[in-house]
């Protein structure tokens, strides 16, 4: 297996590239198993292997397994797809209060398992600051946030942080997969009924509606007129969400207020009411949409707008606030 994998050296200075560190680490768990290896290996790899790590003086992590209930079963290894030092690391620094290195190496087993059977395995295993998001937000949101960016192995080092992208993305997407109707939030029918990264933001934006008890409950609207269905008793509410940002996931700055306004201004034209997404301006950009908004708008628009910040609550104003404020002029 030595041979196969055309090992060069492990350690800090390591030649071999992760793919086969990864292998080595798996069949060396088996190996330093005991003398009944959970998957019989040839006597010949495991003796090339003891003696490699003989010869090296390094040592090495062994997985924690679920022992079969009769001596003679067979209790299959999963991958294990970290190298020695970071399985170690993350046995030391995950286990909280009641839990032991035991349990957060079966965790890191079963994490690796899942990796394993990953269409994104290539992008876990080459970069490995992406297992923590792994870890804290679950695997299918992580692999949907990378689906949703477009990134791939070939082009992650290109893109503009590409990991607090996954991270930001994947963090909403735990969010909306929570609740099944709010997971329905991401489908947008103006896109096929198909997710897109500015759908994932109007969902954000109508949960954080709900939350902050801007809105009662919502439903994702069929049509692509507007974004969700407010249910009041027997009536219903049209809402468009209009989000508004100044940078690009690129870091390109893209505020343009002449665009922000009138894209605004035509969430009017309908029978819908406009949830005003400000979550992605900058203060300096906030501000000066306010201004132009209580220059522009008529206070019919204004009490047909709410103000939603999906992560500072202080920042959204319900219509009647809104009003007050653009009839004051205050801009804060």
């Amino acid at each position: 297996i030595v041979d196969a994998v055309g090992l060069k050296g492990l350690g800090k200075a390591a030649s071999i590239t992760k793919a086969k560190s990864i292998i080595l680490i798996e069949r060396t768990a088996q190996a330093f198993k005991g003398d009944k290896p959970c998957i019989p290996l040839y006597d010949k790899s495991i003796a090339k292997l003891k003696a490699f790590w003989a010869q090296k003086r390094l040592t090495t992590t062994e997985a924690t397994m679920a022992e079969a209930s009769s001596s003679n079963s067979k209790v299959p290894l999963s991958a294990v797809v970290k190298s020695e030092a970071m399985v170690e690391t993350a046995a030391t620094s995950s286990a909280g209060p009641g839990q032991t290195a035991v349990k957060v190496k079966v965790d890191q087993i079963n994490l690796a398992e899942t990796i394993k059977q990953s269409p994104y395995k290539q992008i876990f295993s080459t970069h490995e600051n992406i297992i923590p998001m792994v870890e804290k937000y679950g695997i299918t949101n992580v692999e949907e946030a990378i689906e949703l960016l477009k990134i791939s192995e070939e082009n992650i080092i290109k893109r503009y942080k590409p990991f607090e992208a996954i991270e930001n993305v994947a963090k909403d997407l735990q969010k909306i997969n929570s609740n099944p109707r709010w997971e329905s939030f991401k489908y947008d029918a103006a896109k096929g009924n198909t997710s897109t990264l500015g759908s994932i933001e109007e969902a954000i934006a109508g949960i954080a509606c709900e939350e902050q008890a801007l809105l009662n409950t919502l439903i994702r609207s069929p049509n692509t007129a507007e974004e969700f269905i407010e249910t009041l008793g027997a009536t219903k509410k049209l809402w468009d969400v209009k989000t508004i940002k100044s940078y690009a996931i690129n870091g390109k700055y893209i505020f343009n207020l002449e665009e922000a306004i009138n894209s605004i201004i035509k969430g009017y034209r309908g029978i819908e009411d406009v949830i005003f997404n400000i979550t992605y301006l900058t203060p300096t950009d906030l501000e000066t949409i306010y201004a132009e908004m209580a220059k522009r708008l008529t206070s019919n628009e204004w009490s047909r707008t709410i103000i939603i910040h999906a992560f500072d609550p202080n920042k959204s104003k319900t219509s009647t606030e809104l009003v007050k404020f653009l009839k004051g002029k205050h801009v804060s």
